[in-house]
């Protein structure tokens, strides 16, 4: 799955936008800021969140620093996109959080499961409800 339309319309934008000098922008020496998707093999959950520094986000996710993904760890990331503004990343978060981007997210970590040797199948639970577990296709 490719990143939509609509992320890729928005780094066209930026990047075709130039400087009050006629010369491309130089973002390559600006922070650039990351919308990343932390996937949770032992719970079958997912987290959308925006960082700057995406490797330290990721350590803080898995030593438990967040409250909110702390009760789900290990979280492996599976998805990231890079934005040269925060803006632009929380923009792209939001979406990814709508109901138009939790589809889209869907069929990504559907395709990722597919290219890692994952598959999903359904068992219940006592109380009758359906409950996904992680399967390895080896099994």
């Amino acid at each position: 799955v490719r990143p939509s339309s609509h992320c890729r319309a928005m780094t066209d934008e930026i990047s075709s936008r130039q400087s009050r000098d006629g010369n491309p922008s130089l973002s390559a020496y600006k922070t650039m800021y990351y919308v990343y998707v932390l996937y949770s093999p032992s719970f079958l959950r997912t987290y959308v969140g925006q960082t700057n520094d995406e490797s330290n986000r990721l350590h803080r996710h898995n030593a438990g620093f967040v409250k909110s993904t702390k009760p789900y760890r290990p979280w492996t990331l599976i998805h990231s996109e890079e934005f040269p503004a925060r803006s632009l990343a929380i923009k792209r978060e939001k979406w990814l959080k709508s109901p138009t981007g939790r589809r889209w997210l869907k069929a990504f970590i559907d395709e990722w499961k597919d290219r890692n040797g994952l598959s999903v199948s359904s068992s219940h639970s006592d109380d009758g409800r359906d409950r996904a577990t992680l399967n390895s296709v080896a099994d």
